[in-house]
């Protein structure tokens, strides 16, 4: 099994780039669980870690719930999983470019609950 430290270890440096947000909502979150479930739970980790731990550990809190193998399980990217150069910036990442970067992630947060009440998720 993948540990954190592997994964951030393994990532490579490079020059910061503002994120730029697709067209398509549905790349800015992995789903998982019961996926014609009405009901979603979307999770957002923390920490300036540059991938979705979902995604490398193959599990997440939320499997500790019981009730969670009901619901769609939504893991939402933030700026520093979807747009890796931040967390690896080997460049100056300015209070400027970090505000902006803020500013995306609510952004994403945003689309992905704007997305599913589309759809009639609770």
């Amino acid at each position: 099994m993948k540990k954190l430290v592997d994964v951030l270890e393994s990532e490579p440096f490079e020059k910061y780039r503002p994120t730029i947000m697709p067209k398509d909502t549905t790349k800015l979150f992995v789903e998982d669980g019961n996926t014609v479930s009405d009901t979603v739970v979307m999770f957002i980790q923390g920490g300036p870690i540059p991938k979705l731990q979902f995604t490398f550990l193959n599990y997440s809190e939320l499997d500790l719930l019981t009730i969670s193998k009901s619901y769609k399980k939504i893991y939402v990217h933030q700026s520093q999983t979807y747009n890796s150069s931040i967390a690896n910036s080997e460049n100056e990442f300015t209070f400027e470019a970090a505000k902006n970067e803020g500013n995306v992630s609510a952004e994403i947060l945003y689309r992905s609950i704007d997305y599913f009440k589309k759809r009639n998720k609770k």
